[in-house]
């Protein structure tokens, strides 16, 4: 069934629960970077030639499948090691 014309979703209803907010956070820098890695990088490997997007796309694909689960799993051991580097000695270090 399609909505009336004129009808949007409302904004509740395009909403992620704040408790999945550093995985949200996490996947999508890692979309962002994956994404921009793998096109410098099949661009200086073959440089634009004819099936290069492919090649990208490709790449891009494969860089996703390693980024996703790493950035997750390295985003807060790395939130926390810049927190104790910036943090002075006498402050608390928060959870």
């Amino acid at each position: 069934m399609r909505p009336s014309p004129g009808a949007e979703p409302t904004r509740a209803a395009l909403r992620v629960d704040p408790k999945y907010a550093p995985i949200l956070v996490s996947t999508v820098m890692a979309v962002v970077m994956s994404f921009t890695m793998s096109l410098f990088q099949t661009v200086m490997r073959v440089g634009l030639v004819p099936g290069m997007v492919t090649a990208w796309l490709t790449s891009f694909a494969i860089g996703l499948i390693v980024a996703i689960p790493t950035a997750i799993v390295a985003a807060p051991r790395a939130q926390r090691l810049v927190r104790h580097l910036t943090s002075s000695p006498d402050q608390p270090k928060g959870g």
